[in-house]
């Protein structure tokens, strides 16, 4: 792609959107907030991750206690809440979440293998580059 343009993303976001506009719309809603709420558990859990392996990071903000237990009790009423929401959703809402988690979790061994073996090229921001040293197929930018 001439402007880095992520357009096997931006593929899949069509497609998907056309899947989804097939059904009504209060399931489509619960939809979109279970993916929220996988969001937020999937930025909640890089967070925890990167505080383990990089302590020393720079970080604009501090928790109150800046522990892994003390974060994982800061988070522990969202996980509970979204674990609720989830479960109080109907059959389809789960069918496609589970679906779309199964989707993501494929993508994800994929690309590592992919990136791996360098038969993807990534490009990563340049500030993030410590945080792949080493990596084939792997190249920053500023």
């Amino acid at each position: 792609p001439t402007y880095d343009t992520p357009a096997v993303a931006i593929a899949l976001n069509f497609f998907t959107v056309v899947l989804l506009s097939f059904l009504p719309l209060g399931q489509i809603l619960q939809i979109a907030n279970t993916f929220t709420i996988a969001a937020l558990a999937l930025s909640a859990s890089s967070l925890m991750k990167l505080r383990i392996s990089h302590p020393d990071m720079h970080r604009p903000y501090k928790l109150p206690i800046d522990t892994p237990i003390g974060f994982s009790l800061f988070f522990l009423p969202a996980i509970i809440i979204s674990i609720a929401a989830v479960a109080c959703s109907d059959g389809i809402v789960l069918f496609w979440s589970v679906l779309a988690f199964a989707a993501g979790v494929g993508m994800h061994f994929f690309f590592n293998h992919s990136r791996r073996k360098a038969q993807w090229f990534f490009l990563i921001p340049g500030f993030l580059g410590d945080l792949i040293q080493d990596q084939p197929g792997v190249a920053t930018y500023v």
